[in-house]
């Protein structure tokens, strides 16, 4: 099945468990690790999806043990994050924890 198909029926699939999906954890396990599959990677190896991704920078004044919910990887080195909200909460609630993880990862690099 092709990559337009798969996202056709996640699409419905969505749609129909929306009103059951009430928490950030099942978010992630019925919407987002789908998705990742999709994508062509594996939730479940390490290699190339990294959960509960850190980036811990021990700055004066800087929040130290920020994550994002995953990171996958191409050799060893983050290509995507995903910051993953319940739909009922505003997405601008996540855009500065994403923003940081992302600002430490370019400095790194």
């Amino acid at each position: 099945m092709d990559f337009f198909n798969q996202m056709e029926i996640l699409s419905r699939k969505t749609s129909e468990l929306l009103d059951h999906i009430h928490t950030e954890a099942s978010t992630r396990s019925a919407l987002v690790e789908p998705f990742i599959k999709i994508l062509g990677y594996d939730p479940s190896n390490p290699l190339e999806v990294v959960p509960e991704f850190g980036a811990n920078v021990d700055v004066p004044g800087n929040v130290k043990d920020k994550k994002v919910d995953y990171a996958i990887l191409k050799d060893g080195k983050p290509i995507i994050l995903i910051e993953v909200k319940h739909h009922g909460n505003k997405l601008e609630s996540g855009f500065a924890q994403l923003y940081n993880s992302i600002s430490y990862k370019l400095c790194l690099t």
